[in-house]
Parts: structure tokens; C-alpha cells; sequence
């Protein structure tokens, strides 16, 4: 019985632990995505900046 119970709160602790990895995780992609949109570029913006070409409002560089 004692070794039954051990290997239970073995099992639980590393679910717990698989589960604060995937929250961390989300907590992580979540605060990219803020991140990326309060930038305020567009993927046109960015694309010419890392080219070195001037891309206006509307236009897309290619």
C-alpha cells in the first residue's frame, strides 16, 4: 500500500508539472502576441524594413 501511494504522488507531481509548462507555456505566446500587435507594423512594414525599402500605407512590397 505505501508503495502504491508513492508512485501515485509521483504521477500526480508530474502532471502538475507537465500542466505549468503548458500554462507557462500559453502565458509566454500570450504576451508575444501583445507584444507584436502594440508594435503597430504591418507585415508589409516589417518586410521592407528588414529589406531596406520604404513601403507607404497601402502598398505591399514584393
Amino acid at each position: 500500500m505505501i508503495v502504491e501511494e508513492a508512485e501515485r504522488k509521483r504521477i500526480i507531481a508530474a502532471r502538475n508539472k507537465a500542466l505549468a509548462l503548458v500554462l507557462l507555456g500559453f502565458v509566454v505566446l500570450f504576451f508575444a502576441i501583445t507584444i507584436a500587435k502594440r508594435s503597430g507594423h504591418s507585415a508589409a512594414e516589417t518586410k521592407a524594413a528588414l529589406e531596406g525599402t520604404t513601403a507607404g500605407a497601402g502598398s505591399v512590397a514584393h
